[in-house]
């Protein structure tokens, strides 16, 4: 008898059947569009990272666009949506005296701003709190400012084992009630290295988003403050935008902003879109006319200069203002503000002008009563009615309102040339505007290229101008 029949192997054992595992056959699940709360910048059900070194308008951006999303509005387009519910937590700012203020100053309804209650216990991101009053509120926008405050006591963020299961529990939170997630954190202080590499705490942090902002200040520009996107997982990265924070205009939206995130972080200047097109208008009038220069004319001697040039005059006046990091969009801005500024300026003139007719009225009229002169428009009879409605009036009055019609013209003459500046000044923005948008549009560059074309074929140039080599010709 063989040893296999003496010494048979045991059956082998049957794999324990795990009642934890579960397969999900890909061909059951239902595809799904992504909702956006801020396209393409932050999603709907899913966790947004927004970072930025301390005092770079972080919070103030937030708010902003809770403010604009309480209001239904869509931030930075104006578009109407609808109203979103907020839960906005933070534990470095006051609610009375900085979070209030800041939401009353950008319009909020406060009534759709809600915050969890941290007096007896403060809340974490795995805090049963935290999903229930998402799910009572109903909240598509929820905050949490800074981030590494709401990791709890005993997560250490730069961990990737203990960020993980935290940064999970969030997302799934996000998804099952379709909301809005966003974390605030502030950068390190590791000069030099990548964007994406700034963020305090561990790499995991950024990973389990997916979509993480960056908020810095243009150094050459201290009040605009640009926002880009470092990581998109469910669309194409959206192009950096900018907002201006200053103390006298406030929060405002200044539109996309071309600049390189390594770059902000590190210092260099930024270039505004419309510098590349304004540049290829500048390239044609230096590679056209380059040949051109300098020029005579036909009875005089004296050199021509292209800084006569209107045309030229207005590409550079639009270049100063590139220069400025102003754009078509913060250009627009200030003249919706020039245009109310000199509405009220204009009822100010028409208030003082009204001011001074009521004097001149008060001054003839006691003139014609208690000094005997005479009067074109007033009868002592007519100038007497006048007086009654003002018993206060009396001869010894007289010099007072000689100083109140003196007082009346400097008013008259300060809210005249008031009006004047607020016009000039608006003028001169609706040139910038008209220009910016014409070389914008390709306009101005193809009208330049036709116009050198043609010089380039002829001998003479506008104004009585003709080519130096003509001359010798």
């Amino acid at each position: 008898m063989s040893d296999d029949k003496l010494h048979p192997s045991p059956p082998k054992a049957e794999p324990k059947s795990s009642k934890s595992l579960k397969l999900i056959k890909m061909d059951e699940i239902q595809a799904t569009e992504t909702a956006w709360l801020w396209f393409p910048y932050i999603p709907y059900g899913k966790i947004t990272i927004i970072q930025g070194d301390p005092g770079e308008g972080k919070t103030t951006l937030v708010l902003n666009l809770a403010a604009s999303l309480t209001g239904g509005e869509i931030p930075d387009t104006g578009e109407p949506c609808v109203p979103v519910t907020v839960i906005y937590q933070t534990a470095e700012d006051g609610l009375a005296d900085t979070i209030k203020p800041r939401l009353d100053s950008a319009n909020a309804d406060c009534r759709r701003v809600l915050v969890i209650d941290e007096t007896e216990k403060c809340i974490s991101m795995t805090d049963e709190r935290l999903e229930e009053a998402i799910k009572k509120s109903g909240a598509r926008f929820v905050i949490l400012d800074p981030l590494q405050a709401y990791l709890g006591s005993n997560v250490d963020m730069h961990r990737a084992n203990e960020i993980r299961p935290v940064m999970s529990h969030l997302g799934n939170i996000a998804e099952k009630y379709g909301c809005a997630i966003v974390l605030i954190g502030h950068m390190n202080k590791a000069a030099g290295m990548k964007a994406s590499y700034r963020g305090l705490g561990s790499i995991d942090l950024a990973a389990a988003a997916r979509s993480v902002l960056i908020v810095a200040r243009d150094k050459d520009h201290p009040q605009i403050r640009v926002v880009i996107q470092t990581k998109s997982g469910l669309a194409p990265e959206g192009k950096p935008v900018a907002f201006e924070l200053d103390e006298h205009n406030g929060f405002h939206f200044i539109g996309e902003y071309d600049i390189d995130p390594d770059d902000l972080l590190m210092g260099i200047q930024a270039k505004s879109p419309n510098t590349i097109v304004l540049k290829t208008a500048l390239y044609y009038v230096i590679s056209f006319r380059k040949d051109i220069l300098p020029m005579r004319r036909r009875e005089e001697s004296q050199p021509y200069s292209w800084k006569n040039d209107a045309v030229l005059d207005r590409i550079l006046a639009f270049n100063d203002a590139l220069n400025q990091c102003e754009t078509l969009q913060s250009i627009r801005h200030e003249m919706a503000e020039l245009e109310q500024k000199a509405a009220d300026a204009a009822k100010a003139e028409e208030a003082a002008a009204a001011h001074l007719r009521f004097s001149y009225k008060l001054r003839a009229c006691i003139g014609v009563v208690y000094e005997g002169k005479g009067s074109e428009h007033y009868t002592r009879a007519a100038a007497e009615a006048v007086l009654r409605d003002y018993p206060m009036i009396t001869h010894s009055t007289y010099s007072n309102i000689t100083r109140m019609v003196e007082c009346a013209e400097q008013d008259m003459q300060s809210a005249a040339a008031k009006h004047q500046e607020i016009t000039a000044a608006l003028k001169e923005k609706a040139d910038l505007l008209e220009t910016g948008e014409h070389i914008l549009g390709g306009g101005l560059v193809a009208e330049l290229a036709a116009e050198e074309t043609r010089r380039r074929q002829s001998d003479t140039v506008p104004n009585g101008y003709i080519r130096s080599d003509a001359i010798r010709r």
